[in-house]
């Protein structure tokens, strides 16, 4: 590896992260048609932005949906040696196109088509009586389905209505390691729901919490939210779609999601993933398109080390789901991966996480 240019790192507090674009991210209400119809207070998601109270009955009726608004963003990724330091990985965010600096592939899905915005559910999924895929407060979240079911539940709201992504996820989580300069997500906002067994959380914590982020670190039954997205670990598995593998081999899709497809639409990555189960100790560094990965290829570290978080693998075609269970008893955390489940996969620790995508 080369050595990377000597920089000055700064630790910073909390206040400097209400300029950033990780303070940009937003909870909002979507309609059917994809627009947005509504701004919730950054304090309190029971409000508006102008302080009057959400009537979360019209909203339903209404169709929409209550989502995070993901502004664009540009990254930089670097790996090298660095004095002492052997193996060294290094991730910077912009609001703007700078030096060096590419935009992340989720806003751009079409070569040459840039979106200003992407959007996921700020709650885990509910599937209502028409079938849809919704992000609502207040709500038993469905489990039990396929990801493929979830799919097609999701795609009721209307065009470009998916569920998360890799892209999105990815996203997601360039974003969190950049603001807490972590990729233990356990030691930044605990665990999440994870060690009650069977003890699942309705929809909705987190309404007070707003756009910010909360996570209690003393027990192992509680809510979390990271900037809007709540229980994005814990609580309940969310499958991942637009990320296939057969025989540990990735392979990724940008806008035409299917299962068990390693063709087509879905380009192999080179990336192969970890043929053991264990923690997390590093993931795949690519240079080129992918990137923006963080698949794991090695495990052997402990919960308390690497990135934290557990790795499930299987042989064959796989699905995936991430963030971790209150089945998996701790096994928790925006990294963790479970590609144990196949297409005909229906499971009872695992729900859909509803997104609009454009493209």
């Amino acid at each position: 590896m080369a050595e990377l240019m000597k920089v000055d790192y700064v630790t910073h507090d909390e206040s400097y992260f209400k300029n950033t674009i990780h303070s940009k991210l937003r909870r909002i209400a979507l309609s059917l048609s994809g627009a947005v119809v509504g701004i919730h207070s950054p304090d309190d998601t029971d409000l508006w932005d102008d302080g009057t109270a959400v009537d979360w009955g019209a909203y339903e009726s209404n169709g929409w949906n209550c989502m995070v608004q993901i502004p664009k963003f540009y990254y930089k990724v670097e790996n090298g040696t660095l004095g002492m330091f052997k193996d060294v990985y290094r991730c910077e965010v912009s609001e703007i196109q700078r030096e060096g600096f590419k935009l992340h592939p989720v806003f751009e899905r079409i070569d040459g088509v840039i979106e200003n915005y992407q959007y996921v559910a700020a709650f885990e999924g509910w599937v209502d009586d028409n079938g849809r895929l919704r992000s609502l407060p207040n709500k038993t979240i469905t489990i039990g389905r396929t990801r493929a079911s979830f799919r097609a539940a999701a795609q009721l709201n209307g065009l470009d209505f998916r569920q998360i992504d890799y892209l999105l996820l990815s996203a997601i989580q360039m974003l969190f390691i950049t603001e807490y300069a972590s990729f233990n997500s356990q030691k930044v906002l605990g665990k999440g729901m994870s060690l009650t067994a069977y003890d699942f959380l309705a929809t909705g914590k987190s309404l007070k919490n707003g756009n910010r982020s909360y996570g209690d670190k003393e027990t192992s039954s509680a809510h979390m939210t990271y900037r809007g997205l709540e229980n994005l670990w814990g609580n309940y598995y969310s499958y991942v779609d637009g990320i296939n593998f057969y025989n540990y081999g990735t392979y990724i899709s940008k806008r035409i999601f299917e299962d068990d497809k390693t063709s087509g639409n879905y380009n192999y990555t080179g990336i192969m993933l970890t043929n053991s189960s264990g923690y997390i100790k590093n993931f795949k560094r690519v240079e080129g398109y992918y990137d923006f990965n963080f698949l794991p290829v090695v495990v052997g570290a402990a919960e308390s080390s690497y990135l934290g978080d557990y790795h499930f693998y299987a042989y064959g075609y796989r699905c995936l789901a991430f963030g971790g269970a209150t089945t998996t008893q701790g096994h928790t955390g925006i990294f963790q991966t479970n590609m144990q489940i196949s297409s005909t996969s229906a499971l009872s620790n695992c729900g859909g996480r509803l997104a609009y995508i454009l493209s």
